[in-house]
């Protein structure tokens, strides 16, 4: 009998304490763009304690050490620093210290996420209810399109108009945008009406009619998701301009955007959000819902996922089905579609989702020539369609006319013997 393979030692083991609790802290956080968000939280927390002393690396250990030793007195801190953001959230609106009440249980994520990696325990529910009602819940709606033609209009290059023009058309997050590549991204053809495919080869006239976008690679929040025809348009015009100044092809791993050429680097998250930020101020297209509020009637980039999903939720697809509003939810960026159990029981291919969205594209497209274009090829797909039903109809009549005919010849045959 084989004897079990020692892998440990009892004797070598070393306690986690003498890890750094910033590097525990960021091995739980697997995106950069959170690092960053998560980082400057933390430090905001830990630059209000007087005694913590400094660099930001310095005030973790010291944090860190008078957790594990004073459990009673670090509760009373977080109690008192809940207390100071409630009070911040009871301040005027218009006062530069004022806190929407919403934004407090996001100031203590990052602190949770701190004692947890730690593996310092403490009892949250006392804490948690200090934070007050959130009352400042505000109803907000989509962009409606000429808004967004008004966007587009305060564009001042091609990336941006892509950018617009891909985010209204696909419904995604603001987020999918980190990280994408150019590989993320392909062109989706037409085989025969009601049939599609990525393979160029099995379609007749290589006609693209939409794309198709990988959100969030390499993430469990991973899905496909699909880009009108404009938008992927626009996104031949950007890889133009790239190639220009790149002096080459780009590589299916090439970011797709990018904030300087000479380097390759590619714009993060936060970066494409304040692009389009600066974009959407400039068109002055949002308008704040009262006076003394601060919501706006429709968030700035949020808007155009927001008129996605009304537009698609409208559409009326001939059969309706349960199986279509579970697609729906897919190209949402949803991993559960209307049930828990569509994602474990249920499994479609993105070519599947190409029909109901090739119905929504001429409301989802901004410009009205794409519109327009894509309306005429609905109505000339009808046209084929009846055309072939007439031809089948004919070729059905004839073959009765024949059949009759034949009928009519045994009968006179027979009569003849």
């Amino acid at each position: 009998m084989s004897k079990t393979k020692q892998l440990f030692s009892l004797a070598k083991l070393e306690s986690s304490t003498q890890d750094d609790p910033l590097e525990l802290f960021y091995s739980g956080i697997k995106s950069q763009e959170t690092k960053t968000a998560y980082t400057k939280t933390l430090r905001e927390f830990l630059d209000s304690i007087e005694d913590f002393e400094g660099t930001f690396e310095d005030k973790a250990r010291q944090f860190a050490s008078f957790a594990q030793k004073e459990p009673d007195k670090l509760k009373q801190l977080l109690k008192n620093y809940a207390i100071y953001q409630k009070q911040r959230s009871e301040k005027p609106v218009d006062n530069s210290d004022y806190l929407s009440p919403s934004t407090i249980p996001n100031k203590f994520k990052e602190i949770k996420k701190f004692l947890k990696m730690n593996e310092i325990p403490i009892e949250w529910t006392n804490i948690d209810a200090i934070f007050p009602e959130i009352t400042n819940l505000h109803q907000t709606r989509g962009y409606t399109t000429d808004e967004i033609r008004q966007i587009l209009d305060y564009s001042t290059d091609v990336t941006s108009d892509f950018l617009i023009l891909a985010e209204s058309s696909s419904g995604m997050r603001i987020g999918g945008w980190e990280n994408q590549v150019w590989g993320n991204i392909r062109p989706i053809y037409e085989i025969k009406t009601g049939l599609y495919t990525h393979d160029k080869s099995k379609s007749n006239d290589s006609r693209v009619v939409c794309a198709s976008m990988v959100v969030y690679n390499d993430t469990s929040s991973k899905y496909l998701g699909l880009i009108s025809i404009e938008a992927w348009d626009k996104l031949q015009s950007v890889r133009k301009h790239w190639i220009e100044k790149m002096n080459r092809e780009p590589k299916p791993e090439d970011p797709i955007i990018l904030t300087r050429f000479k380097d390759g680097r590619h714009f993060s998250r936060r970066g494409i959000q304040t692009k389009m930020y600066h974009i959407i101020k400039r068109s002055n297209i949002q308008k704040t819902l009262k006076k003394e509020k601060r919501a706006y009637e429709v968030p700035a980039t949020h808007g155009m996922r927001k008129r996605w999903n009304k537009i698609m939720s409208e559409q009326k697809i001939n059969q309706d089905s349960h199986a279509n509003l579970i697609r729906k939810e897919r190209l949402f960026g949803h991993k559960i579609g209307v049930t828990n159990l569509d994602s474990s029981y249920f499994f479609s291919e993105i070519e599947e989702s190409v029909l109901q969205y090739l119905l929504a594209m001429p409301d989802l497209m901004i410009s009205e020539e794409y519109r327009a274009k894509r309306d005429l090829e609905l109505i000339q797909n009808e046209n084929t369609k009846l055309q072939q039903t007439i031809q089948e109809k004919t070729y059905a009549l004839e073959m009765i006319e024949e059949l009759k005919a034949k009928f009519e010849r045994f009968e006179k045959y027979e009569k003849q013997e």
